[in-house]
């Protein structure tokens, strides 16, 4: 059944009506290649037998084409001509066949055998000549003839043609006498529509005839190859594009030797690119190119110089033999270094040609390895670094080769890295790597423990970038490495260093580690919100770029941070992310960073049994030569204090602190080991070592070091009297309030709390332990006790004094946003209560509370027990 094609089968019936009257009459069908020429004419013809008409045919075919009056003969072999014409037009045909030139005679006398054909047939005449394109010149020169000498007797011939690449014939070109050009279209949406409910039925022809125009052009041919694709039943509105499909587009291109080698040289160029170029790789003409690409859009296979569908183009590689297809690429890559085009577009050329380059073609899969690395196309970078390691090379050549390809692995999987370690150390003390692959194999010995290679390489790398402080900071990792660099120790302006880093650009692996040292910084700063912000974003950033161990790193840095603002879910959960996002052996010595936070995360949530898990992570020995080891180690020696091995932990803490001073790096903002230690020194009862131990960090703080100070003011409190401990406890928790950490504020509440328990103010120590309770709940973590202690004390829960009752409900709340600066209008407002009332509950908890004004109630009421109200 045929689609639009209404007004060209009008046109073929009006010009077959003029035929009857005894006149000659030709059409011309041309349209791209299946488009439904040959079924327009089967069709038509039909209707002309059905009216009584002869019909002959016949078709060209491309290897015939020089084969002299072979469309003549199939037409002749179809007329019931007599005995002695049959005998006459063969031996004609068979002399024109034997000769290198045709006779006019011949050419002549073939022509009266088919004018006597025609005007002595008793009824019209219809001749019909598919692929005319291809047919051979003496039979459309012999048709012509004919057609203007008829006299009698009707005769319409038509002829059917392709366009293609090729040239027409003159005969086709010319103004034919007697001739009416037919011209079949691609079809409409809407015709497409209709094809496909014939084959799909309406309602999932309605559905697929957009996104199936779009992939064919409104080719019938290939519709049709679609429809079968789709079958009979499928979702409804998605179009499945299978093998029927694959082999309609190379029946297309088979049709024409050009356009079928200017389809394959486009697809293995992979992207649009001049006639000129596409002529070259395809060994054609450039006249020819443009043709070839008129018709390729024509038929849908190409629109605008580009394939319709990926799955063309891959049909049309499919198509290519494979000795032919390495030679393509080849020629391409060799073109394309010809035009001067860049490194990129050359080496995919020969990653597809799949064989061992040249040594001078190394350099350019290197460079290409480095923009596919810049583009986070990790796989084509691999591809064209495993060529490079294939083809060999001078000793520079495989060293620059082996180091990319580590940088690659390092990527998604550090411990795939590491089997290159030792041929990159090889290479580096033999002067075959690059200043920039030397500070990578540096990062990757420190990485896995190496930490004595690394030191070799790093003394020599860091005098050589002397007076370059960014390629030396980059080299000396101080992250991973001691080098006596004021780690953790971040003044103004290393703070606005930092975020300068942090907001400059694109997270790359060439910024990956000052992006994790200036992240640091801002967590030693205090500044905990921005490095929560910027941490954030950083790990949107990466999320999709195929970088699992920029993502780990990221997450094992957000999990830090939200354990020092006191999120101890968030804390596990960015923990628990950063150890599932590599594997264990990848973490090399860095295991120390997401595993000793983790280890704090559970203590502080009061989980010891998943906290000695994350303990029996394998570490390796190594690590405790590292800064990273430190965490560790802390984390370790905090374990040992919350269940009771106070010597252990002492152990720990103290060898932190040798360590910390050995390497020029003791910082309690990198840290704090002495209010760990101290704290477990209170544990034993030597409150006079715990305070000394305590003095010394808050002589080592900044004053801007508010919540390192804080912890010191909570630990000195503890070795104080009551009264003095609970003016030293509440100047820490007004320092608390706007360092973000507020798991310590909850547990200086808690000892505030007590202090005043011990002093006998009841309702102030219940308030504060409620406050220190609701603020470690919204921290996930258990009610602290006496956090600040003696073994031997005992925590009980305050009893109710007879004579000082707690705050009510209701005198909480209004205390609660007194103590924010709401007036009491707006306490009453926002209670639902009158003013009178907001002043009724403020004079009974002042004399309670034993305060004077509302600024004091901070002391015992801090900003997230608004949240509970």
């Amino acid at each position: 059944m045929l689609f639009e094609r209404e007004t060209q089968l009008s046109d073929l019936r009006e010009l077959f009506a003029e035929c009857r009257g005894g006149k000659g009459r030709m059409a011309v069908v041309s349209g791209p290649v299946g488009t439904g020429k040959s079924e327009l004419l089967e069709l038509f013809a039909e209707e002309a037998v059905d009216g009584g008409a002869v019909f002959l045919s016949a078709s060209g075919c491309r290897a015939e084409r020089t084969v002299p009056f072979g469309v003549l003969g199939q037409i002749f072999r179809c007329a019931h001509l007599s005995a002695q014409a049959s005998v006459h037009v063969s031996w004609l045909l068979a002399e024109a066949a034997r000769s290198t030139t045709v006779s006019p005679v011949v050419h002549h006398e073939l022509c009266m055998a088919l004018l006597d054909l025609v005007e002595g047939s008793d009824a019209p005449l219809l001749i019909g000549v598919d692929d005319a394109h291809d047919a051979d010149a003496q039979s459309l020169e012999c048709l012509s003839t004919v057609l203007r000498r008829v006299r009698s007797g009707g005769v319409m011939i038509v002829l059917n043609e392709g366009l293609f690449a090729g040239a027409r014939h003159p005969l086709l070109r010319a103004g034919l006498p007697l001739c009416r050009r037919i011209r079949l279209d691609p079809l409409s949406q809407d015709g497409v529509a209709a094809l496909l409910a014939e084959h799909l039925g309406v309602d999932r022809a309605r559905a697929l005839a957009e996104p199936c125009h779009d992939t064919t052009g409104g080719n019938p041919l290939l519709i049709r190859a679609l429809a079968e694709d789709n079958g009979e039943t499928g979702p409804a509105g998605e179009l499945e594009i299978g093998p029927t499909f694959a082999h309609a587009v190379l029946s297309c291109l088979d049709v024409c030797e050009v356009m079928r080698e200017v389809a394959r040289g486009l697809a293995v160029f992979g992207e649009p690119c001049p006639s000129l170029l596409l002529g070259k790789l395809a060994d054609v003409e450039p006249e020819s190119v443009v043709r070839a690409t008129v018709a390729l859009n024509e038929c849908g296979v190409l629109d605008g110089g580009w394939f319709r569908h990926p799955t063309t183009r891959a049909a049309v590689l499919d198509g290519i033999p494979s000795a032919h297809h390495t030679e393509l690429h080849r020629r391409a890559a060799t073109l394309l270094r010809t035009e001067g085009s860049g490194a990129a577009s050359i080496a995919r050329q020969l990653v597809h040609a799949g064989a061992a380059v040249e040594p001078d073609l190394i350099p350019v899969l290197h460079e290409a390895a480095e923009q596919a690395l810049t583009e986070d196309d990790v796989d084509h970078a691999r591809a064209l670094l495993w060529l490079a390691r294939q083809s060999g090379g001078g000793e520079r050549q495989r060293a620059t080769t082996t180091a990319m390809i580590a940088r690659v692995q390092w990527r998604a999987d550090p411990s795939a890295a590491a089997a290159h370690i030792d041929e990159l150390t090889e290479a580096a003390h033999a002067g075959h790597l690059t200043e920039r692959h030397v500070g990578m194999l540096i990062q990757l010995l420190a990485w896995f423990g190496h930490i004595d290679r690394a030191r070799a390489l790093l003394r020599p790398a860091a005098a050589e970038t002397a007076g370059r402080p960014h390629h030396a900071r980059t080299l000396a990792l101080t992250d991973l490495l001691p080098t006596g660099d004021e780690v953790g120790r971040p003044d103004a302006k290393g703070l606005a260093t930092a975020e300068r880093v942090l907001q400059t650009g694109r997270l790359d692996e060439h910024t990956l580690m000052q992006t994790l040292g200036a992240l640091t910084a801002l967590m030693a700063g205090g500044r905990l919100a921005d490095a929560e912000s910027s941490c954030k974003r950083l790990m949107d950033e990466v999320s999709g770029r195929h970088v699992p161990t920029w993502y780990a790193l990221l997450s094992a840095m957000r999990a830090e941070i939200a354990l020092r603002r006191g999120e101890l879910g968030e804390a596990q959960r960015h923990g628990k992310v950063a150890l599932e996002t590599l594997p264990t052996e990848g973490w090399g010595v860095v295991i120390g960073l997401p595993v000793g936070t983790l280890v704090r995360t559970h203590l502080a949530a009061g989980r010891v049994e998943d906290a000695l898990d994350q303990l029996r992570t394998r570490v390796p020995d190594a690590m405790f030569q590292t800064v990273i080891g430190l965490h560790y180690m802390r984390a370790r020696g905090l374990y040992y204090h919350a269940t009771g091995r106070y010597k252990a932990a002492l152990d720990d803490f103290q060898s932190l602190g040798e360590l910390m001073g050995k390497w020029g790096i003791d910082s309690p903002k990198l840290v704090p080991w002495r209010t760990d230690a101290a704290q477990t020194w209170l544990r034993l009862g030597n409150l006079d070592y715990a305070r000394k131990l305590a003095e010394e960090q808050s002589e080592l703080c900044d004053p801007e070091d508010a919540r390192l100070r804080a912890v010191s003011i909570r630990i000195v409190a503890a070795t104080t009297d009551p009264n003095r401990r609970v003016v030293m406890l509440g100047t820490a928790v007004e320092a608390l309030q706007s360092t973000g950490d507020r798991l310590e504020l909850a547990y200086t509440l808690s000892d505030l709390g007590w202090a005043y328990h011990e002093l006998g103010s009841f309702s102030q120590s219940r308030l504060a332990l409620r406050s220190a309770a609701l603020i470690a709940k919204q921290c996930d973590a258990p009610a602290p006790g006496r956090t600040s202690r003696p073994a031997a004390a005992v925590d009980q829960p305050p009893a109710e004094s007879a004579r000082n009752r707690s705050l009510s409900d209701a005198e909480t709340r209004v205390a609660v946003l007194a103590s924010w600066g709401y007036s009491n209008r707006q306490i009453a407002d926002k209670l639902f209560i009158t003013v009178s009332t907001v002043e009724q509950h403020l004079t009974r908890t002042y004399r309670k509370l034993k305060v004077n004004r509302r600024s004091e109630l901070a002391r015992w009421l801090y900003s997230t027990a608004v949240e509970s109200i």
